[in-house]
């Protein structure tokens, strides 16, 4: 009935080792992928469209997450590894399958990632497991979208991906977001890390909108650099909590819309 932003509580998960797998597999239809019926409408407003135009490139070890539970997937990336891989291969294939038509028939802009596999201290995945198990998959799929023209690739991770960075640059993806800052994803820092190959969106503590003006000034100012530098969309690390005063919400935006140039004349 109503809207809350609370974490969900999962009672139990569909997949827990290689027969509750096989079952779940069974499920999906590959070669009978449903598009929108009113598809080439749709190319055709694309067409005359202004504004920028992306594609859900799914994701990996989210996706395993929601259906094993964080526990039950770690324990499978240490001990039935091949579990884990025959399910990102898997995944590879349904998402190749579902892109191929849009990617071929519809300019598209970008690609997203849904991943959601950092917390505070650092990755979920150790970088050698991401580099086993995850970038050859990544790999297949940004290798497929640039070739039809795709060049941003955005990954959706909260929490702080510092050491995940440079193995998602070398499988393809270049954009962060949301660049959690009490995490430590401060996208100023890791831009002088990683340089202008790394793209970021986000990066605004939201706990600024809390504080007030001087600290939306503060934390503007903060990232007024990369923002002029470019490659960076600035708007807040997350949700905007709901005890940010509507008032301060509307000079957030206002001194932000001054930041990027777009300050109404009024």
């Amino acid at each position: 009935e109503g809207v809350g932003v609370s974490i969900p509580v999962y009672l139990d998960y569909p997949v827990k080792d290689w027969d509750t797998w096989e079952r779940y597999k069974e499920r999906f239809d590959l070669d009978n992928i449903r598009y929108p019926a009113n598809w080439e409408q749709l190319k055709e407003e694309w067409e005359r469209r202004d504004y920028p135009l992306g594609i859900d490139a799914g994701g990996f070890f989210g996706w395993a997450r929601d259906l094993m539970g964080l526990r039950n997937l770690s324990r499978a990336i240490l001990t039935e590894p091949e579990l884990v891989r025959d399910m990102f291969e898997f995944r590879t294939k349904m998402i190749l399958k579902a892109i191929e038509k849009p990617a071929r028939e519809v300019e598209l802009d970008y690609a997203h990632f849904w991943e959601d596999m950092c917390w505070n201290g650092g990755p979920l995945i150790s970088p050698k497991h991401f580099r086993e198990l995850m970038l050859p998959y990544y790999r297949r799929i940004t290798e497929f979208l640039r070739a039809h023209g795709v060049r941003i690739f955005i990954v959706d991770s909260d929490g702080n991906i510092d050491l995940l960075v440079p193995l998602w640059l070398e499988g393809g993806v270049n954009c962060f977001f949301p660049c959690e800052i009490k995490a430590g994803s401060d996208p100023v820092k890791l831009r002088e890390k990683y340089g202008r190959e790394a793209l970021f969106m986000g990066g605004i503590d939201k706990r600024a909108l809390i504080e007030g003006p001087r600290a939306i000034d503060r934390e503007l100012e903060r990232v007024k650099p990369l923002v002029e530098e470019g490659g960076y969309v600035p708007h807040v690390d997350h949700r905007v909590p709901a005890d940010v005063p509507f008032s301060y919400y509307l000079y957030y935006l206002k001194r932000k819309r001054e930041l990027i140039g777009l300050a109404s004349s009024g």
